[in-house]
């Protein structure tokens, strides 16, 4: 059982818990291209197109089964969307929504904690190979399973 603490109340603080729903949506939303829009969301998650409009500009009040159906598209746990934005886990989320970016989150999340420090080395590797790479052969070609390096002539 958790405990309720008053000074993480957005209500404790003024702000209306609809207006910081909508708020969190719109910006996950806006960091999302495959979310961008309300049909998009709506199709994604079941609900309808115009209960998430009627959401996202703050004018109604959500159902668990509507938060949790929206959490699930951007892989999030529902109580996250009724957390102020200057929390940590929902600036992170929001800030990790953008493309592929959910995913990588959800593998990070899974390694266990001796082998992240291993994980971050391999991809700054990765990623500095990759700008050498585009600087000396002028394009870099990804394919499902490996980067082809390409020469490209001037």
């Amino acid at each position: 059982m958790g405990f309720f603490c008053a000074d993480n109340n957005p209500m404790a603080k003024g702000k209306n818990i609809k207006q910081v729903l909508a708020d969190n949506i719109n910006r996950l939303m806006g960091g999302n291209p495959d979310y961008d829009t309300t049909l998009k969301l709506a199709k994604r998650s079941g609900v309808g197109n115009g209960t998430v409009g009627r959401i996202r500009n703050a004018q109604v009040a959500a159902t668990v089964d509507t938060i949790e159906a929206i959490a699930a598209v951007f892989r999030i746990k529902p109580h996250e969307l009724l957390a102020e934005p200057d929390q940590p886990e929902v600036a992170l989320q929001a800030a990790m929504t953008a493309g592929k970016t959910g995913q990588l989150l959800d593998l990070w999340r899974q390694l266990p904690a001796e082998l992240q420090d291993d994980a971050l080395d391999l991809l700054r590797t990765a990623v500095s190979d990759v700008e050498k790479a585009k600087s000396r052969f002028g394009k870099v070609i990804p394919l499902r399973s490996k980067t082809v390096l390409v020469k490209i002539p001037k």
